[in-house]
């Protein structure tokens, strides 16, 4: 998801995460509402939770240091094997980052390694639709509200 920011001469956006379902969603340094879907993809939201970190920045420690939004939301991303590429102001970003940020500051400070949760999979309640099963139908709950 993206939407325009004022900062950079109103020349890049903001970029974060949204589960398929929209109940959850992941800021990258900023807001997780109002934007517009840039790409979308399959992967294991679990991980890309793992990923996100309690603070959702993905373990990027120094804005405009080891990276901004964009590769933020990268990182959140890797599970579903895409980027924000297509961001306005992303190709800069990435040309002073790199595509998932630097694992730390020029000065060695700001450490930020990417810690790819390779053993992380499954999805988030929540972020999957599903539909009641044909035995819970039988069971006595007529109900086709998701669950």
């Amino acid at each position: 998801m993206c939407y325009p920011t004022k900062l950079f001469a109103n020349l890049a956006d903001h970029t974060y995460i949204k589960s398929g379902t929209g109940r959850k969603a992941w800021g990258c340094w900023g807001g997780k509402s109002g934007g517009t879907e840039l790409r979308g993809g399959t992967g294991s939201t679990k991980r890309a939770e793992a990923l996100a970190e309690p603070n959702e920045r993905a373990g990027i420690k120094c804005y405009l240091i080891n990276g901004v939004c964009h590769q933020s939301a990268s990182r959140i991303l890797f599970p579903a094997g895409i980027t924000v590429r297509g961001a306005r102001g992303y190709d800069v970003s990435e040309a002073l980052f790199g595509t998932y940020g630097r694992p730390r500051g020029p000065t060695g400070t700001c450490l930020s390694p990417f810690h790819k949760h390779a053993d992380v999979t499954g999805d988030l309640l929540g972020c999957v639709e599903t539909r009641v099963t044909r035995s819970r139908w039988l069971e006595g709950s007529h109900s086709n509200i998701d669950q």
